[in-house]
């Protein structure tokens, strides 16, 4: 599985099974785009919300890969107060999605 996250949004974007990164060259332009089958992020996998406030800065704290996924460790500036947010996302199988164990 490869997961595309929006750093700037804050949430994930895409979600390709079987996918990879491809890096291509053209003298000195350097591209990465991913490439798999795109699979269909459901909506309550998007953080974002037009009708939240946004924040006025955002920090990545860092990250740590897990054997099933990635946690992701945010630190969040609004007007008058800052906030630390840690969010995990995980892939698991179709079994378990279908039992409901899993987001």
């Amino acid at each position: 599985m490869l997961l595309v996250y929006d750093l700037a949004e804050s949430q994930p974007v895409a979600l390709f099974r079987g996918g990879q990164i491809l890096r291509t060259c053209s003298g000195r332009v350097r591209q990465s785009s991913p490439s798999g089958r795109l699979r269909g992020l459901r909506d309550a996998a998007r953080v974002g919300s037009a009708e939240r406030a946004k924040p006025t800065e955002r920090a990545i704290l860092g990250y740590d890969r897990l054997s099933d996924g990635v946690r992701l460790r945010w630190q969040f500036q609004y007007e008058k107060e800052k906030l630390e947010v840690e969010e995990t996302l995980r892939f698991g199988s179709a079994r378990d999605q279908d039992n409901g164990t899993r987001r």
